[in-house]
């Protein structure tokens, strides 16, 4: 069970990208970018740790909900596109003709040592949350997020500002998840994960086509 936890991620960007690879027939994996998002986490932990010492637990609802909003799930990807621009620097990132690439293997990198500090974390006290719902959470908002900063990279005016503000409900979804769990519904979040994990698979399939 803990294996899910630690190896879900990369093993679901290697099956994305194996996806997104399909059409030419050639399996290309950007090594150097998945490193790089690997190499950033640890700069970025400690800046977590140090944004998360502001925040005070609470068990009122609303405050209970902004907590894990911004210890689970805001700082993580905040840093992790702070880290894909230091790392690539806008001129860079604006001239690449295929930027999905090079960000799904920057935050898979990224996310699978989050997944790793978890797991250390919370070694001995894991429950269903940290084992089953948070990996596949983090599945389906590495697609999600990816898939619509790609989006958001290539748009000008108030396209660029709809990518963001859907970026930013994918986030809050992710702790409404985690919200649920914690006040006892934890069958009802790991099935909304389930249903999201499904969607966002299959808007990175169709949507494409569409947009």
């Amino acid at each position: 069970m803990e294996l899910f936890l630690i190896l879900v991620v990369p093993l679901f960007y290697l099956v994305v990208n194996q996806i997104y690879n399909y059409p030419s027939n050639k399996l290309v994996i950007p090594y150097i970018s998945f490193l790089k998002g690997m190499i950033w986490f640890f700069p970025a932990l400690v800046a977590v740790y140090f944004f998360q010492g502001f925040l005070t637990p609470s068990y009122k609802s609303f405050f209970l909900f902004l907590d894990v909003f911004f210890r689970d799930h805001f700082f993580y990807f905040l840093l992790c596109t702070a880290g894909y621009f230091v790392f690539f620097g806008l001129p860079h990132i604006y001239a690449s003709k295929e930027k999905f690439p090079n960000l799904l293997a920057f935050f898979s990198g990224f996310f699978s040592l989050v997944s790793l500090q978890y797991f250390f974390a919370g070694f001995g006290e894991f429950n269903f949350y940290t084992l089953f719902i948070l990996p596949v959470t983090r599945c389906f908002s590495l697609l999600l997020t990816v898939f619509l900063l790609d989006r958001l990279l290539e748009a000008f005016g108030r396209e660029r500002i709809i990518y963001g503000v859907c970026i930013f409900l994918v986030i809050v979804l992710c702790a409404l998840l985690t919200y649920l769990f914690m006040i006892n519904m934890g069958l009802i979040s790991f099935l909304l994960s389930l249903v999201l994990l499904a969607g966002s698979i299959a808007a990175f399939l169709f949507l494409p086509a569409i947009l």
